[in-house]
Formats: structure tokens, sequence, C-alpha cells
């Protein structure tokens, strides 16, 4: 629990850029997900092949790449060789909302600065996970948290569980 609470204030310094200006924009008690829910840390690739086995558990997956697509459509997707998407209405905390809605409202821009690398956190359901096919071949997993996402910066995170 205090691992969770330093990485929200460490996220909260690295939006704001200061302690002290985290302080006050983190003045009012909020409601944290992680501060709540122990999860595990899950690498993108093991969640594509195994996604059965993280069902109904609070995990995080590391490293994604997210975007504010559209109004109440929050993205983040996988680096690497699996095409793994993440798409939400919500997005916690605020910070992280305003963050990502004013520095990462492009997909091109995701896809290519570090400053849109995030930890998304979340607990998703046999229903909530979707397969298709994209470029004719290519298979696509998206999972649609019902609850919402937490997201983490990346560099709030230095160690694996």
């Amino acid at each position: 629990m205090i691992r969770n609470t330093l990485a929200a204030t460490l996220a909260s310094v690295i939006m704001f850029g200061s302690p002290a200006s985290a302080q006050s924009a983190t003045a009012a008690p909020a409601e944290n997900k992680s501060t709540e829910i122990d999860y595990k840390i899950v690498d993108p690739s093991d969640l594509f092949i195994g996604t059965r086995k993280y069902l109904d558990k609070p995990i995080l997956l590391r490293k994604m790449r997210c975007y504010y697509a559209d109004v109440d459509d929050y993205r983040c997707t996988a680096n690497g060789p699996v095409f793994l998407a993440v798409f939400t209405a919500t997005v916690e905390p605020a910070s992280a909302r305003v963050w990502i809605e004013k520095n990462c409202d492009q997909l091109k821009v995701a896809v290519t600065s570090d400053k849109c690398l995030f930890n998304p956190q979340f607990v998703y359901g046999a229903k909530d996970v979707n397969d298709d096919i994209v470029s004719g071949f290519q298979q696509r997993k998206v999972i649609h948290p019902p609850a919402g996402v937490t997201m983490i910066p990346s560099k709030a995170l230095k160690s694996e569980r």
C-alpha cells in the first residue's frame, strides 16, 4: 500500500513538475484505486497470449502508448510485436486525464514520444475482450475495462514485482 501511495505521489510530481505544485494539485483527498487494490504487473505480450489468466484480476500493463482519441475515448496500444489495445471512456486520476488530453492528443505523438508512455491499471472480464483482424491478416485484441483505467506514468514505476 505504501508502494502504491509512493507511485501516486511520484506520478503527481512527474505530471506537475515540482513537489510544491504536486501538493497543491493533490490537496483535496481523492480516491485512488491503486491504494485500495493490489495488482499484478503484466507484460502486454503475456496479456495478449494469456488473456483468460488475468480475468477479473487487477493488473498493470507496463509501457503502453496512450492517447486521447476522441471525447470520452482514451486508447493505449502496446509496443512491440503484439497488437494489444486498451480502450476506455474513463481515465483516473484527473491529472493524468488532463495530461493525456493536452500532450497526447494525436496518434503520431503517442507512438513517437515517451511523454505518452503510461502503465494502465485496470480489471476486466470475459465480456470486455474482443478479438478482430486488422489489415486482413493481423490478429488484434482489444480490452474495454468497464470501470475505466488508472494511469500511472511510466517513469513512476522503477521496479518489477
